[in-house]
């Protein structure tokens, strides 16, 4: 390998001049000429340091150690002009538009708060710095800033090298989220749907589907097949949360319900629900007209997103099979399924505890449970022919009394008792 500084020479009228300053000369191996580059110093020894940080700066780079000179130059580039282009790039992915508008809102932010002035700012000591003095935003607010931070710095990769944000984590946030919502009983659905005239329609569509507020408000006529053996609405993939296309299964009454409210000269593309998409404040109205409270005790919410927990609680108290209820809530995650849109305060636990099976070849003594009880418990008379006694879900003693039964009635072979958890007579008359 050649390296060596030196001062260049060049004659000027016939007379040699030397240059004050040092350059240097290097070849790495593999190079078919050699390099000359600019040293600007006049000392020797400082040339010869320059020169050698030079070509360890140059080895660096081929070896893969260190950005390359295309990528120095780009991360002094200003952070404004690649956040314009990474935005108009989404626009030519076709993404959805509120996305795309709240992608460019969390990145300006980011640009401000986080103090990136040019490309090299961008690291993610600067992000985790910005998200820990974050306060009142929830763990799925941030998470959706982190995602904008790394899609933007991975599209940057051509320029900038390696994602500065990569080893980012991002905050667990199923647990505990910022929002708990509640689910609405058949009555209080009933009620709502009653209260709020057209807009019921809304509501009951919402309920019985699990349609977010904002893919309702671009569902089309085109979407609502109410005509067919099978009823379903047809989510497109371009007013998908998930950006996947699917069709969404219709109760009949619902069906039957959109059939009425569907007008005579309706066009293709005519807006489903227009006009009839509560605001908030109209929302919260309609609440209060049907005597239910926005928040209740317990601080959980009863807003426009609780309807979709109602569908999803509903389809838990049916027993569905896990992979049934995700296709239907369009879930990938089952925690968000059971966990998330589940209310388990709805649940009939209480039903399940009362079906536990009874064994009638054995009883249950109480001076064997009370080993120094003085008194034992007074006997149960059962009357004969009585097919009811201690049935399995059947109540008619009460646990204590139950409990000191020493003999038991021999009950006709029916069949395993079934517990009620979901009727479609309770949910009928919203229909």
């Amino acid at each position: 390998m050649m390296c060596f500084p030196f001062r260049p020479r060049r004659r000027v009228k016939g007379k040699l001049r030397v240059a004050r300053t040092w350059s240097g000369k290097f070849q790495l191996p593999g190079e078919a000429k050699p390099t000359v580059v600019a040293l600007g110093v006049m000392d020797k020894q400082v040339a010869q340091e320059k020169l050698h940080r030079i070509v360890r700066d140059v080895e660096r780079e081929r070896a893969g150690l260190s950005p390359s000179r295309a990528e120095q130059d780009a991360a002094k580039q200003s952070v404004e002009k690649p956040i314009e282009e990474y935005i108009q790039s989404r626009h030519g992915l076709h993404r959805d538009e509120r996305y795309v508008h709240e992608l460019e809102l969390k990145l300006w932010r980011l640009m401000r708060e986080c103090k990136w002035s040019v490309l090299r700012d961008i690291n993610a000591h600067s992000f985790e710095a910005w998200r820990a003095e974050q306060v009142g935003i929830s763990a799925k607010t941030l998470n959706e800033y982190h995602a904008a931070a790394f899609g933007f710095c991975k599209w940057l990769e051509s320029r900038i090298g390696s994602n500065p944000i990569r080893l980012v984590e991002r905050i667990k946030a199923l647990g505990d989220p910022k929002r708990k919502r509640r689910a609405f009983t058949p009555a209080q659905l009933w009620g709502l749907v009653s209260v709020a005239g057209e807009r019921g329609i809304v509501y009951l569509v919402a309920a019985f589907t699990g349609l977010r507020r904002g893919e309702l408000v671009k569902i089309e006529w085109r979407d609502v097949h109410i005509d067919e053996a099978q009823p379903y609405i047809s989510v497109r993939s371009s007013i998908a949360k998930n950006a996947k296309p699917v069709p969404q299964p219709l109760p009949p009454r619902v069906a039957a319900a959109l059939r009425q409210c569907r007008p005579v000269d309706v066009a293709p593309h005519d807006l489903a629900f227009k006009r009839l998409i509560p605001e908030m404040n109209r929302f919260r109205a309609d609440l209060a007209a049907a005597g239910i409270p926005y928040v209740d005790d317990k601080g959980e919410y009863a807003d426009f997103h609780a309807l979709r927990k109602t569908f999803a609680t509903e389809l838990a108290k049916l027993r569905l099979p896990l992979r049934v209820a995700m296709e239907l809530m369009r879930h990938s995650d089952p925690n968000l399924t059971t966990k998330i849109y589940t209310d388990a305060g709805m649940l009939p636990i209480w039903d399940a505890v009362g079906a536990l099976p009874m064994f009638n070849d054995t009883q249950i003594d109480t001076q064997k449970l009370v080993a120094r009880s003085e008194t034992l418990s007074t006997a149960v008379p059962i009357e004969e022919n009585n097919s009811n006694s201690l049935a399995a879900a059947v109540e008619t003693l009460g646990p204590s009394v139950a409990a000191s039964v020493r003999e038991s009635a021999e009950v006709e072979e029916i069949g395993p008792a079934r517990i009620r958890t979901w009727d479609q007579g309770i949910m009928s008359p919203l229909l």
